[in-house]
């Protein structure tokens, strides 16, 4: 059973309707390095119809009495009949309240993420604040110089670090010291009891292949600890782009260049990071979206769906079978049934994971 609080104060629960306690057709989202949203309607005879502010009142959802959804008011519509559309954003959404300035450092890249959530910090009120976590993603580059001369939102900063070094955020609450926290993740995901499959719990399937980010053919810019270009083509039968044969069957030529931020003492560094950096993207990009019954809902001893997780899905007629990362989730609070989730391919670094814990269990 789902519940809806503002600020701590209970506003919707499917058994306190007899006390105005009641909204409609809410639903919730969430999704991979995104804000995640909340949507209902509440009209003038719930007691908080008045008490919601945008951009202030903080909106929890909560399953069972466990939080799943924090965010803040978004917007708030009033339509002909009185009835308000409330529409919420993620708690990661704070991040744009703030404006980092300018800088100039040498820093490694978890130190980088510590200084920008630093100065998104200093700079608003305590609850839209944040306590780093755990930060497990690689630091490919190691110390190096960080340098803007624009002023550019937290969130931007941050989604720059995950463009250019991947991984996963994670935003949750403790409840116990009443702080926001963001970890930075390289597998955040557990890997689910419950399995979808056709015949089962499967209900709708659409398999998605969407090529547009492939390349097949890398030319990578690279310099040294003085600013100098790093000059591949000695090393590599002189030319200044590698391949991948495997890609270039598949899709045939697709050349993309790459800078790679870090120092290089000699080209062939060069040119085993910008191989990685070509197998890692040689495969189109793939998503599997779902209607399917969360068991959960039934059996709470089976794990329930959840952005990051693992998820085993099974389809014989669709020639499925195979472990995906759960990327996004879209609750229908009122009919869980029909609730929707986007699987997304599981990254290479989670493959090598879940590669390891099969031979470790063999």
């Amino acid at each position: 059973m789902y519940s809806i609080y503002a600020n701590d104060s209970l506003i919707y629960s499917p058994d306190l309707v007899s006390d105005n306690l009641f909204i409609t057709s809410p639903s919730y989202s969430k999704e991979a390095n995104k804000s995640g949203s909340c949507q209902f309607y509440i009209y003038p005879e719930n007691p908080f119809y008045d008490k919601i502010e945008v951009l202030k009142t903080i909106i929890t959802v909560k399953e069972n009495g466990k939080e799943v959804w924090r965010g803040r008011v978004l917007k708030s519509e009033k339509d002909f009949d009185k009835r308000k559309t409330i529409v919420c954003e993620g708690s990661l959404s704070f991040f744009v309240d703030s404006c980092i300035r300018p800088f100039e450092h040498t820093k490694t890249m978890p130190d980088q993420f510590r200084y920008i959530i630093t100065e998104h910090n200093n700079q608003i009120e305590e609850f839209k604040q944040f306590e780093v976590g755990e930060i497990t993603v690689e630091d490919i580059y190691g110390s190096k110089k960080w340098e803007e001369k624009s002023y550019k939102t937290a969130l931007d900063h941050i989604n720059s670090l995950v463009d250019d070094y991947g991984g996963y955020l994670v935003v949750t609450y403790d409840t116990t010291n009443h702080k926001n926290k963001i970890d930075y993740l390289a597998n955040p995901g557990k890997q689910t009891n419950q399995t979808i499959e056709f015949g089962e719990n499967l209900l709708k399937l659409a398999d998605v292949t969407n090529p547009s980010n492939v390349f097949t053919v890398l030319i990578p810019i690279g310099y040294d600890s003085e600013g100098n270009p790093i000059d591949i083509k000695p090393y590599n039968n002189n030319k200044d782009y590698i391949e991948s044969a495997e890609g270039i069957a598949q899709y045939g030529k697709i050349i993309k260049d790459n800078t790679f931020e870090k120092d290089y003492t000699n080209a062939n560094d060069l040119i085993t990071d910008a191989t990685k950096f070509l197998n890692d993207n040689i495969k189109a990009s793939r998503t599997i979206e779902v209607n399917a019954v969360d068991l959960h809902m039934i059996d709470p001893t089976i794990n329930g769906f959840d952005v990051y997780d693992i998820i085993p899905i099974k389809s014989k007629p669709h020639g499925i079978d195979e472990n995906q990362m759960c990327t996004k989730i879209s609750i229908n609070m009122e009919s869980p049934e029909a609730s929707e989730y986007t699987i997304g391919t599981v990254p290479p670094s989670i493959e090598k994971l879940l590669a390891e814990q099969s031979k470790g269990g063999s």
